[in-house]
C-alpha cells in the first residue's frame, strides 16, 4: 500500500478500549424505545376518540378529552406501540448497529475507503 492509505482508513476500535462499554448505550435506547411507545400508544388513543367524536351529531358531542376508555382497545395499549413495526425497526437498527461495532472493536477490524 502507499503511504497514505492509513489516513483513508477507518477503525472503529482504539488501542485499549472496552468493548463492552457499548453495553451501556443499550440502556438509554431501550428507554427511548419505551418512551417513543408510550408516545405512540396515546397517539392512537386521541386519534380513536377524534375518530369516535367526528361521527357524532353537533348534538351529541360532549367536548371530553378522556382517551382512556381508547387504551383499552389492543391496537393502542402500550405493548402493541412499543412493538410497532416502526419503533422495532427503528430502536432494532440502532441495537443491531451497536453490536456491528462492538464486533469491529472487539476483533480490530479497520474498513479502509480507495
Amino acid at each position: 500500500m502507499d503511504n497514505y492509505s492509513d489516513s483513508r482508513s477507518i477503525c472503529l476500535g482504539a488501542k485499549d478500549s472496552d468493548a463492552n462499554l457499548i453495553y451501556l448505550a443499550i440502556f438509554p435506547i431501550g428507554i427511548f424505545w419505551i418512551l417513543d411507545g408510550y408516545f405512540l400508544s396515546q397517539e392512537r388513543c386521541y386519534r380513536a376518540l377524534y375518530n369516535h367524536a367526528r361521527l357524532l351529531k353537533n348534538e351529541d358531542v360532549d367536548f371530553s378529552m378522556d382517551a382512556s376508555k381508547y387504551g383499552e382497545i389492543s391496537h393502542n395499549t402500550w405493548i402493541s406501540s412499543i412493538f410497532s413495526i416502526t419503533l422495532v425497526s427503528f430502536y432494532g437498527l440502532l441495537i443491531l448497529s451497536l453490536f456491528v461495532v462492538m464486533f469491529f472493536i472487539k476483533n480490530n477490524i479497520c474498513i479502509y475507503i480507495f
